[in-house]
């Protein structure tokens, strides 16, 4: 389960994303319909090895709680460019995690509190859910720093 969990993370993280001019890169609504349903499947995975709860689950896409609660019950809407690229963000994390710990050390890894000093004490997935997309970023990078040194 875990190993095609960090495949579909991978794949989430490679999709089609476009740069126009100096914005962020976005997504066409095809390219977002096609991915929308595996990338909710890596984001339950996620969330259930990390178990998070709904307020978590929201705060991290970045969605109101209505709408993430339609999209996890299998509406066949597409999730927002901004929403794909939280996933991805996360598949990364998620992804490097599990290359530096064995799988009960990852998961348990993310909610301890970590004595780094961009963590201030907090764990990573506090530090994510309280400052969204930098935070995401921040410990995206920390961890790659910690595979490649």
């Amino acid at each position: 389960m875990r190993a095609r969990l960090l495949v579909g993370a991978q794949l989430v993280g490679w999709t089609g994303w476009h740069v126009r001019g100096n914005r962020r890169p976005v997504m066409s609504i095809e390219a977002r319909r096609a991915v929308t349903t595996p990338a909710v499947r890596v984001f339950r995975g996620i969330s259930k090895a990390w178990r998070l709860d709904v307020r978590e689950e929201v705060r991290l896409l970045g969605l109101p709680r209505p709408v993430w609660s339609e999209i996890a019950r299998g509406s066949p809407q597409a999730l927002t460019t901004e929403a794909l690229r939280r996933i991805a963000f996360l598949a990364g994390v998620f992804e490097a995690i599990n290359t530096l710990f064995p799988p009960e050390r990852a998961d348990a890894w993310m909610r301890a509190p970590n004595a780094a000093p961009m963590f201030g004490g907090r764990s990573a997935l506090d530090l994510m859910v309280e400052t969204g997309p930098p935070g995401v970023r921040a410990v995206r990078l920390y961890l790659q720093g910690e595979l490649y040194g």
